[in-house]
């Protein structure tokens, strides 16, 4: 795998082959149920009008390519490549493309550009409109068809088994890593003494890009105590 910068037009697919075709997933908000969807709980989720594009089209250059308006890298590959999630934004992307080859699903060379407005880390399931219209586009590529349920299992397989790191906590409890949590003023506050400290809430910003926290699903259910030690698991 190659990761490197996108220096030229964020419209790559024009560039060469034949032409491309675009595809379509929506953000959500769950209406009722929020953050119960991973743990087995109900949920009441509803599409926003927002959305994720998957724009794909025949890359004459043998490799699978990734390319996004709303990062900077572009990510390539080779199609006998054995892959390993890496951090990059483009881990979404991939982690459905081994999931249709997982599944003996052939697919040839393509590059894949995402664009969209569905803003990022912002609870409104950025990470799945992409995988979703990831999704529809190969399996149009490879003149594939899934049921919509298979769809979704495969997306959340991409998800949880590809771009999620797992941790363990203590002797025997496993939480899958789903997406990073934003954080607000809330954390500026002493909960014993209610007092301000925004200095808090400006290292968040400028270490952790506004982010402090994790949305995890649980695995392996145990109770956690304080001091447990915790294991990042490949």
């Amino acid at each position: 795998m190659q990761i490197g910068t996108a220096a030229e037009s964020l419209d790559p697919l024009s560039a060469d082959c034949t032409s491309d075709r675009q595809y379509f997933a929506p953000g959500r908000v769950n209406l009722i149920g929020e953050h119960t969807d991973y743990t087995g709980g109900l949920v009441l989720p509803m599409a926003i009008p927002f959305q994720s594009t998957a724009s794909i089209a025949p890359n004459c250059h043998s490799e699978y390519e990734f390319t996004s308006d709303h990062f900077s890298t572009r990510c390539r590959l080779h199609p006998n490549e054995e892959v390993n999630a890496i951090g990059d934004w483009s881990d979404y992307c991939v982690g459905v493309l081994q999931q249709l080859r997982n599944r003996g699903i052939e697919i040839a060379p393509f590059r894949l550009h995402i664009g969209g407005n569905v803003p990022i880390a912002a609870g409104l399931s950025s990470s799945a409109s992409i995988e979703v219209a990831t999704l529809m586009a190969l399996l149009a590529h490879a003149k594939a068809t899934m049921t919509v349920e298979e769809m979704a299992i495969l997306c959340r397989r991409a998800e949880n088994e590809f771009v999620g790191r797992s941790l363990r906590i203590g002797p025997k409890a496993v939480v899958s890593v789903l997406e990073r949590d934003p954080r607000c003023m809330m954390i500026t506050l002493d909960p014993d003494t209610g007092e301000k400290e925004p200095a808090i809430l400006k290292k968040v910003a400028q270490a952790h890009d506004g982010m402090a926290g994790v949305y995890g699903a649980v695995l392996v259910e145990g109770t956690l105590h304080k001091g447990d030690p915790v294991e990042v698991l490949e």
